[in-house]
């Protein structure tokens, strides 16, 4: 059940140390994780997950006093096992996910999901190597062809701050590598969708097509990366630093560029 993933590849980018020091995830990764349950996988979220009630939450609680006490053991107790988020939480999540259904594109490709949620395991080089991808949506656009579709959430939607967050979240990488999963294990597909909600008011959200050319890149930088991952696998060499050599530190061109004007 074992298979390289697209993040654990671009840990590895980073530096090899990821792949066997754990990272701590961050609380934007916990929200997008503990969101992608609730909205793809609303039951299974009832048995993970619990909301606080929205007493607790009021200004006025105090959850040393006695009663009080009580009233959060007894929910404690009723919801042992589960995940326990905040009742602002709540209404977060529930916004958003309103805000996805009430956007035409993103409520079509919802409604016409065939799979939420659906690992691949795939052969990646000539039975070398073994690539795994976790699609969330798996659904059909206007013309009844198959699309993959990738919910992110973000702070920011925004069409001229899209192209930014491709680029520095790999997205373009990642929608090859589902791509050609999703090829070698059902049919062929080239369209990569991203439904894209903000994370705080006014969560918009927008669809966004990724190119055919940016997946091609995507797909020709992800070749490169994992045939220099395999010639790593024979030695697995790890090192904490970024050159062996001593690096010239140089200040950025518009420092110099400043203090010409007399600044």
């Amino acid at each position: 059940d074992r298979g390289l993933r697209r993040t654990e590849l671009m840990d590895w980018i980073k530096s090899p140390v990821f792949l066997i020091e754990d990272k701590p995830p961050t609380s934007s990764m916990n929200l997008g994780r503990d969101f992608h349950e609730f909205f793809l996988q609303p039951k299974l979220f009832q048995n993970n997950y619990a909301f606080e009630p929205e007493l607790f939450s009021t200004a006025g609680f105090d959850r040393r006093k006695s009663e009080n006490k009580a009233a959060v053991a007894d929910f404690i107790s009723k919801n042992i096992g589960k995940k326990i988020l905040k009742h602002d939480v709540k209404l977060q999540f529930f916004a958003m996910r309103d805000s996805i259904l009430a956007h035409p594109a993103a409520r079509q490709l919802w409604e016409k999901a065939s799979t939420v949620e659906s690992t691949c395991f795939y052969d990646l080089i000539d039975g070398a190597l073994a690539g795994k991808a976790r699609l969330d949506i798996e659904s059909e656009g206007a013309d009844g062809e198959p699309v993959i579709v990738d919910l992110k959430t973000t702070v920011s939607c925004h069409p001229d701050e899209v192209a930014g967050q491709i680029n520095r979240f790999d997205y373009h990488r990642q929608a090859a590598f589902y791509l050609d999963a999703y090829e070698k294990v059902k049919q062929s597909c080239s369209k990569f969708i991203l439904i894209m909600v903000e994370k705080t008011e006014p969560f918009r959200t927008q669809v966004y097509l990724l190119s055919p050319e940016d997946i091609a890149l995507g797909r020709a930088l992800n070749s490169k990366s994992i045939s220099e991952f395999l010639k790593w696998l024979e030695h697995r060499e790890i090192h904490r630093y970024y050159s062996p050599d001593i690096l010239v530190a140089r200040l950025p061109e518009w420092a110099h560029a400043e203090r010409g004007t007399g600044w």
